[in-house]
């Protein structure tokens, strides 16, 4: 049976849509005692955190003592969970996903009352931050607006004199076992707390009072990235469709992207999508079967298998007799690929912490390859990687294992050109051939009769010498016999890697 579609399962199930959203449009916002609208005024300049902290927090509107929407929202939310971590989690997929984030420039606007919010459904990234703070502080949870600057340069350096170098909102959720950093913009974060991608801005400015310095941005949360595992079942004959299957596992942020992929494009537009990817390498490839997509919410994970076939897989080498079948962990391309290097470079984010393992299994009809096991090491201050081939004759399958974890969070522009040579260091392993004789070997060839019996007659003629070149013969057929796998790496296996353009940069 297929797998429900993701799209129909990211409808939140909380009963705050059934009974307390409901609510909401029926009590209306309580807004006769809130404050009109004023033009934001201009950003003076401070002196310290404090004085910054102190003026900003003022921004923020003093949530009201009663109202009727934000107690039927907080009601739902007590019945959501019966752990505080539960309640934080519910309020944190409630703002992300049913307040509408409006694009607006921080200090642009005044900050709305979270009940104008909450019935608008609709706010900037500081109206949505106070919504989640006002709804955390009702639910009996320690909860601030943080400020914070999105730009990845480490040259920008933050100052009290400059509060228009912070450009986004966190919130601060303060509980007896840790601190957690939520952001309200984002969307399709599941899980518990401590499975959702963190932020990576770095340091914030907490608005709490008595707050008089930057606070640092520490979330170490459960691994997040991306595992793909392909399958290729290669018959004995060359001319058989070979077939392809390759699932993909994302994790954390990889997850919640693609979720809002999903729900953007459905299933369809993504299986095309795949398929478009996958034809860069295997012109012919057919869709087998539809894709199956697993949405594991609770661990905020999101697997999707995908199912095909490639005629004509193998290609043959005419100048060297032989057929080529090249397998590729496209995964990695664009974790790998050179960036240009210029005077004014921005620096280059390398997406820590998230880790990238790419798996192939070449599983063999026949019975005859033969392959070298091989493991190679690359360390360098921004990135490991580690590529590992491992043949198994009994079960006839080879195994292709590749690891990527990137060391620092951004590669400085004078850095590029070291980055540069370690990421074509490693690009170079990420083909891998194997080929097999498109020759008959001289001792498997159909003969008649008549031409057996001249052989048998030569052998017995000439016995003496036969048994001195015979050992030379079984080297031979060793060599050219069909299903000869060479090892990868050495000077005679020019197939590592090659095609006939760079490879897409982008991960599908």
């Amino acid at each position: 049976m297929r797998q429900p579609s993701v799209v129909s399962r990211l409808v939140i199930p909380l009963l705050l849509i059934a009974a307390g959203w409901a609510g909401i449009s029926a009590a209306g916002a309580d807004t006769s005692d809130a404050p009109a609208a004023q033009a934001p005024p201009a950003l003076p300049e401070f002196h310290s955190w404090q004085q910054l902290a102190d003026w900003a927090r003022l921004r923020y509107p003093e949530p009201p003592a009663e109202n009727a929407a934000l107690d039927t929202v907080v009601n739902a939310l007590r019945q959501q969970a019966d752990s505080d971590d539960g309640r934080i989690s519910a309020a944190l997929r409630l703002v992300q996903d049913r307040i509408e984030t409006l694009d607006q420039p921080l200090w642009q606007t005044a900050i709305q009352p979270a009940p104008v919010t909450l019935q608008q459904q609709s706010g900037s990234s500081e109206d949505k931050a106070q919504l989640l703070v006002v709804l955390l502080n009702r639910l009996g949870v320690e909860a601030y607006p943080a400020l914070v600057n999105t730009q990845p340069d480490p040259g920008v350096a933050l100052s009290p004199s400059q509060p228009g170098l912070f450009d986004h909102v966190l919130v601060q959720v303060v509980t007896p076992d840790r601190h957690w950093w939520l952001d309200p913009r984002r969307q399709y974060q599941r899980g518990a707390l401590d499975l959702i991608s963190p932020p990576d801005n770095g340091r914030a400015l907490v608005l709490r009072p008595g707050s008089d310095s930057l606070t640092p941005i520490n979330a170490t949360p459960e691994p997040h990235g991306l595992q793909v595992s392909d399958r290729f079942v290669l018959a004995a004959d060359t001319s058989e469709t070979v077939l392809f299957t390759t699932s993909s596992l994302y994790q954390g942020r990889q997850a919640e992207r693609q979720r809002q992929q999903l729900a953007s494009q459905g299933e369809a537009a993504l299986q095309q999508r795949y398929l478009d990817f996958y034809r860069y390498f295997y012109p012919t490839i057919e869709v087998r079967l539809p894709l199956v997509i697993k949405d594991n919410q609770a661990r905020n994970t999101l697997a999707i298998t995908e199912y095909y076939r490639i005629a004509g897989f193998w290609e043959l080498q005419t100048d060297e007799q032989r057929w080529i079948a090249n397998f590729y962990p496209h995964t990695l391309n664009s974790y790998l690929s050179p960036e240009p290097v210029q005077s004014d470079a921005a620096p280059l984010p390398l997406h820590h912490p998230e880790q990238v393992r790419h798996s192939i299994e070449i599983e063999f009809e026949s019975r005859d390859w033969q392959f070298e096991d091989e493991t190679v090491l690359r360390e360098n201050p921004f990135f490991l990687f580690q590529f590992q081939a491992r043949y198994y004759p009994v079960v006839r399958q080879l195994k292709l294992d590749y690891e990527y974890r990137p060391r620092v969070r951004q590669v400085a522009a004078d850095d590029l050109p070291a980055y540069n040579a370690a990421a074509q260091a490693a690009a170079e392993l990420l083909g891998y051939g194997i080929f097999q004789s498109a020759d008959p070997s001289p001792w498997s060839l159909e003969q008649s009769a008549e031409e057996q019996a001249m052989t048998w007659g030569l052998w017995g003629l000439w016995g003496v010498l036969a048994i001195l070149v015979s050992g030379l013969g079984f080297l031979l057929w060793h060599l050219l016999k069909p299903g000869r796998g060479r090892p990868p790496g050495s000077a005679a296996n020019p197939d590592r890697g090659a095609t006939t353009a760079p490879p897409p940069q982008n991960s599908r």
